[in-house]
């Protein structure tokens, strides 16, 4: 299988030789797989969230996703992805660093 960067995903370019080795049901899981990994959202816990998720959602909005606001803090795509989804709680520095991002909205 053949592979292109775009956009921050992997998107599966030429599937031919594996589609006769394994099976048209099997690369259409495949790719589906693929798809949900490519999508970078920004999810969010709702109207009750805490201060600290709802800075957090506006930062990763502002810079295109949760990988990219992952890669911002220095930390995982996981432990975002937890605190949008107000599983954990951010610590302060991550907090006031995504403030100073939002402070600066028109950089």
């Amino acid at each position: 299988m053949t592979r292109r960067r775009v956009a921050g995903g992997l998107r599966v370019v030429a599937i031919t030789r594996l589609a006769c080795a394994v099976g048209a049901a099997r690369i259409a899981r495949m790719i589906s797989t693929l798809s949900r990994f490519e999508k970078d959202t920004c999810p969010e816990d709702g109207k009750n969230a805490s201060i600290k998720v709802r800075v957090l959602h506006e930062a990763c909005l502002k810079l295109g996703g949760e990988a990219h606001l992952a890669e911002y803090l220095d930390v995982t795509v996981r432990l975002v992805d937890s605190w949008l989804k107000g599983r954990a709680v951010p610590p302060d520095e991550i907090f006031l660093k995504c403030l100073d991002l939002l402070e600066n909205r028109d950089s």
